[in-house]
């Protein structure tokens, strides 16, 4: 056992055993969270052509959009996941998403771009507090064996959100104007934050004091399955932010359609990659039964990929049928990906860290979805625009998957030997 394993190891609640009724409301409220969460993220790039307008912007600007949002919410994780491992996790985020309403209700209001880089800055902030407690309170309520499918549900709320998002950020701007969006969004919030106060708080599996950070940091540099896989995450994380950002702005250049149209080409992307999540939960959960957790990250890297060879030959083509094919196929093989990662980290993290690291998961995540529309902006701006410029963008950004693939590849010889010491803990 490692050093940070074993300093001030807390004494362990008994685990609870299958997940019951209270489990279920649990998992469910928390995707809901998640769903409203991506929902706005993704409604910014599907009313990206109006806005842009409207306000006046550069796809540069554009970028710097994009990039406050995460860079600022993933510095306030830092503050957050302190929060998450000693305070009642529930009722903060019912808290955040009260506040979040009044930030979405802000981004609707911006009339100019500083304006809008305020409201996003505000709304990075008080999603910070999700990133680290879903995690948290799903590693409390659901035993390792099960964890796959209930983080595969929240996965899935993911792409759910995503979905929501571009057809509230569509409808908005087909019938009334893009600002509606986000009124629109910032009303489920508003509605979610009472029932999050209800919800009965699952005991923490550790106990005592709190762990401060610098012993997640040496988490970090003592458990190589953890910081591969963090690693692996943000890389894939940098892509779909990109790709969020500008996948409207580049259908419509690319493939000649209407804003609705590529708008609806998204959805299928969502459905592909909500499959691959169906796909990729059961099989994590039952390869973990199976004592051959370290197997789920072989998935996973063939998961990068695929993703990376059946993207590729979509960014070619001009005719949106003709790439379709191509990016269901890889935003199946990318969610697919996704419980298994998250998984993985609940697997190597002792219980009494697991706000802090996530945190830290959190931020770097941040970093990289913040980074790429600013990136993807950049190049576009200096590269051809919506079409060439994208293009490119997109295509820099792919070699970032297969680095991803190699990176748990490695991390699947050290996963045993780091899953061993937080099993004893969880009993």
């Amino acid at each position: 056992m490692t050093r940070c394993q074993t300093e001030g190891a807390p004494e362990v609640a008994a685990p609870q055993r299958g997940a019951g009724a209270g489990v279920n409301l649990l998992v469910n409220v928390l995707t809901l969270l998640v769903v409203l969460d991506y929902a706005d993220r993704s409604a910014l790039g599907a009313v990206a052509p109006a806005l842009r307008a409207d306000l006046d912007l550069s796809l540069a600007q554009l970028g710097y959009v994009g990039a406050v949002f995460g860079v600022v919410g993933g510095l306030a994780t830092l503050l957050a996941g302190a929060l998450v491992d000693t305070v009642p996790r529930l009722r903060m985020l019912a808290l955040s998403a009260l506040t979040w309403s009044v930030a979405m209700l802000a981004t609707g209001l911006a009339n100019s771009l500083l304006m809008l880089l305020l409201a996003r800055a505000c709304l990075g902030v008080v999603l910070a507090t999700v990133g680290p407690a879903y995690p948290s309170l799903i590693g409390d309520a659901v035993p390792q064996g099960q964890r796959g499918r209930a983080l595969g549900r929240v996965g899935a709320g993911q792409l759910l959100g995503l979905g929501l998002g571009i057809g509230v950020g569509a409808l908005a701007v087909a019938v009334l104007d893009w600002r509606w969006a986000f009124f629109a969004l910032g009303v489920p919030a508003l509605l979610l934050a009472p029932r999050l106060a209800t919800v009965p708080e699952p005991a923490r599996r550790g106990s005592g004091d709190p762990v401060p950070f610098r012993r997640v940091v040496r988490l970090v540099r003592t458990t190589p399955t953890y910081g591969l896989v963090l690693l692996a995450v943000a890389a894939g994380s940098y892509y779909l932010a990109g790709a969020s950002a500008f996948s409207t702005l580049f259908a419509v250049a690319r493939y000649d359609v209407s804003t609705p149209v590529a708008d609806l080409a998204l959805v299928a992307l969502g459905a592909g990659a909500l499959w691959g999540i169906v796909v990729g939960s059961r099989l994590s959960d039952r390869l973990s039964a199976q004592g051959r957790g370290a197997h789920r990250l072989t998935w996973t890297a063939g998961g990068y990929l695929l993703t990376a060879v059946a993207w590729m030959p979509a960014l070619f083509v001009h005719s949106l049928p003709l790439a379709l094919p191509f990016l269901v196929l890889g935003s199946a093989a990318l969610g697919s990906t996704i419980p298994s990662l998250d998984a993985i980290r609940l697997d190597v993290v002792p219980p009494s860290m697991r706000g802090r690291a996530e945190a830290v998961r959190t931020l770097v995540r941040a970093i990289a979805e913040g980074g790429a529309p600013l990136a993807f902006g950049l190049i576009a701006s200096h590269a051809g625009g919506d079409d060439e410029g994208l293009q490119l963008a997109f295509l820099l950004a792919l070699p970032g998957l297969v680095v991803a693939a190699g990176l748990v590849l490695v991390a699947r010889r050290t996963h045993d030997r780091d899953r061993a010491p937080v099993a004893a803990l969880e009993g």
